[in-house]
This record gives structure tokens, sequence and C-alpha cells, in this order.
């Protein structure tokens, strides 16, 4: 009623819950952030309860900072590929991967450096491929990796079965041609969308983890587990780790294991893994 912010504090988190129960409160919600969150220096972790109510836009319009999944779906990145090969019962090493990325940040040239010395063939799809020069470089003179570079609109990604989007746009992605049966592991905040209407593939916008119980235990204690997604509660966790090699050495320690893949229609099933991987097998056969 009077739009009070309820402060806990527990352990070691810091709980503030907004008076937004109801819709109409909705209404009142920018005036609220703006009175406590604004000049603070935290980053918020948003409920599922939030998130539906779509709180990120007031967020973003007032510039306060949040965590969201990016990083997070980075870091399991190599997972996600671990697991989806072992649903098509598949070396990862025999995966033929092409990766979206324009920005040279820290994390996407430490994953882009890993994935190219765990998979065989790696192709850079880029509007600044002159950036990746020196990276091209150390792989080829350290370790005797060649990757391939393409931004060509037609032919990058026409047959490319397996695509990582580190930072396009939907509607830089939508550019390309797409090949129809492909598998995209998207890693920006936005899900996307692939709007040709050939494409029949499958888009994994997000998904779900799990991890040791003594963690889960300490967020349930913390009384935060049931309101948040795990997905965002340990990106929570490894966001005070600043190094990255120690937080993929982190992600082993605590055991942190995919449980299911996330599409735009919601659970992605196993089977339909397994049965494009199997429609792909058939047209390479017929060709």
């Amino acid at each position: 009623m009077f739009n009070i912010v309820t402060k806990k504090y527990i352990g070691e988190a810091n709980i503030w819950i907004l008076p937004i129960k109801e819709k109409y409160c909705m209404d009142k919600l920018e005036k609220i952030l703006k009175k406590n969150l604004i000049c603070t220096e935290n980053i918020y972790v948003i409920s599922n309860e939030l998130e539906k109510n779509k709180i990120y836009k007031y967020m973003n319009l007032l510039k306060i900072e949040y965590l969201t999944e990016e990083k997070i779906k980075k870091v399991l990145l190599i997972n996600i590929l671990k697991y989806i090969s072992k649903i098509q019962k598949k070396d990862i090493s025999n995966i033929e991967l092409s990766i979206l990325v324009n920005n040279i940040s820290e994390i996407n040239m430490f994953l882009i450096e890993e994935l190219s010395k765990l998979i065989k063939s790696v192709k850079i799809i880029s509007l600044n491929i002159h950036k990746f020069k020196g990276l091209e470089e150390k792989l080829y003179n350290k370790y005797g990796i060649a990757i391939q570079f393409s931004n060509s609109y037609k032919k990058s990604l026409e047959k490319s079965k397996i695509i990582l989007n580190l930072d396009f746009s939907e509607i830089e992605i939508n550019e390309y041609k797409i090949f129809d049966r492909a598998i995209i592991i998207n890693c920006i905040t936005d899900n996307i969308k692939i709007k040709s209407k050939l494409f029949n593939g499958l888009t994994i916008n997000s998904w779900e983890i799990n991890f040791r119980k003594e963690i889960i235990d300490k967020l349930k204690t913390d009384q935060i587990y049931y309101n948040f997604k795990k997905l965002i509660l340990y990106a929570s966790i490894i966001e005070k780790e600043k190094d990255i090699l120690k937080m993929f050495e982190k992600i082993e320690l605590d055991k942190v294991r995919i449980t299911n893949l996330i599409g735009n229609n919601g659970y992605i099933n196993k089977k339909e893994i397994k049965n494009i991987d199997k429609s792909l097998d058939k047209n390479l056969k017929k060709e």
C-alpha cells in the first residue's frame, strides 16, 4: 500500500522484496526503483516473479545494473556441446562448429581458444575479422591449430550444423542464409528466432542446470532457492570470480551439469536433438 521495499539480510544474501504483487502496483514501480536502487552500486538478481512482470525494462530505463544469463551461458558452452554430443553419440572433437562473434572481450577470446583446442573444425563469422588475427597467429604458432574465417551472408552458415552465437543480435543473425537443420546455441540475453520459413532446426536460448547439494542447501537456508532460476542463482555465485580460468575450474568443482535445454517453445526434447542428427545423416547420404 505504501510502496515500501522490504529488506532482509540473511547470511551473505541481501534480499529486497518489491511491493508489486498486484498488477496496478507496476505503475508505481519506476518511482520505487528510483528511490531505492538507482543510487546503489549493487548488481541485482531478478526473481522469477519480477522477471514475469518485465521489471528489467524499468531497470534498463534507469540504467540499474542487474545480472543476466549471458556470462554463465558462455561459461557453460563446452558443457552444452558435450551434452549435445552425448545425446547424438558423437565425439565432441568431430563437431563442425561456426561461431558468431564481433566483440573481442576476454571471455569470447578465451572461449574461441578453448573450443579450437577441443574441436577439429572451427569457423569464425565476424564483421571484425581483422580483430582476431592475433588469436589466429597464436593458435597456429603455439598449437598448430588453423581456424577458418568468413563473413559471406550467403555461404558462411549455409552448411553449418552447430552454430554458437556469442554476441550477434537477432537482426544480424537473420541476415545470413542458415542451414535449415542447424542447431543454434544462443548466448545473448535476448531470445533469438530465425525468420526463414525454411528453417526447421533447433534454437537453444537457455538451459537448466543442477549442482552440488551443499550449494543448494545454502541457497535454501538463505530463503532464495525457490524464487529464482538455478541458472541465474549460479551466475550470481561465479560473478564474484573475476578470473575466467577459475570460473571454469569452479563449475567442475561444483559439479554443474546440464539438465534441460530451452528453446522458443519451451523445453527441447532429447529426441528432437537425436532426430535432427538422423535427418542430417539422411540428407548427406542423398547428396
